[in-house]
């Protein structure tokens, strides 16, 4: 995930191939990354998981935007954020279908949610454009009281959703 050398990885790989989610990475941890990349410019890696392009690595911005979308039914507004490939690989962080996919950090933090990208003909994204997931979860939280992303259990939650679908 981190091509430097000189310092630990926050990523461990985990031993049953399952990354623990948990926590959630704020919009100010967003604009103040705690690694460097090889110029020693601060940064925050992310992992996602897209029905198109499967699992992928990709470097987090520090740049936020507003964005306003007109529609004849009303407007649309939200907070994006850009995520480009990781240093040196060449494919893209996302492809269409990945919409959607869940961005987190190298310790399993919530990041973002994917919206879309940017395309040079390349078949693929050249910028992915995130929604941050603390903007995002407020949303959930207005809409559905009491929601919550923490089970204290989560083979007996699992297991529940496992009936629920019989």
């Amino acid at each position: 995930m981190y091509e430097r050398i000189d310092v630990s990885s926050e990523f461990k790989y985990p031993q049953d191939l399952l990354l623990t989610l948990g926590g959630m990475l704020t919009a100010d941890q967003v604009n103040n990354p705690s690694t460097l990349n090889l110029q020693g410019d601060p940064i925050h890696r992310v992992l996602k998981r897209g029905f198109t392009t499967h699992t992928t690595v990709g470097t987090l911005t520090r740049f936020m935007a507003f964005v306003r979308k007109y529609f004849p039914t009303g407007n649309l507004e939200s907070f994006e954020i850009p995520i480009l490939s990781h240093e040196h690989d060449t494919s893209a962080f996302s492809k269409g279908g990945d919409s959607g996919s869940l961005i987190v950090s190298a310790t399993g933090e919530f990041v973002a949610l994917l919206m879309g990208g940017t395309n040079k003909g390349t078949g693929g994204s050249d910028i992915t454009f995130v929604s941050p997931f603390e903007w995002v979860w407020d949303l959930v939280k207005e809409e559905f009281l009491g929601a919550n992303l923490y089970f204290g259990n989560l083979q007996e939650f699992l297991a529940g959703v496992a009936q629920a679908w019989e």
